[in-house]
């Protein structure tokens, strides 16, 4: 209940947002941030508590990371370290 009710206004939000603006320009987040510490503290849980989600998260974060670079709002160094962290969380059994 708890995760509904801070979850479900949130994706509301960015579901209309999507029908607003169009995917590529309402998308926000830590990928298009290029906050790899965000990220790798994500892949960390995922392995932890929901490891069969990892090849689920990497592709949604490489779509997300292609529209950054595609907005010119990602720099190539910070894309090359997500893309390399990726990488890694799959080929690490994720």
């Amino acid at each position: 209940q708890t995760a509904m009710k801070v979850y479900a206004p949130l994706a509301r939000q960015a579901l209309a947002n999507a029908e607003r603006l169009g995917v590529d320009r309402a998308l926000t987040g830590p990928l298009l941030r290029g906050d790899v510490g965000t990220l790798r503290g994500h892949l960390e849980m995922l392995s932890q508590n929901s490891p069969e989600a990892i090849p689920l998260y990497v592709e949604v974060a490489r779509r997300e990371v292609a529209i950054a670079r595609r907005r010119g709002e990602l720099a190539e160094d910070r894309a090359q370290q997500i893309e390399t962290l990726l990488s890694e969380a799959v080929d690490n059994g994720g």
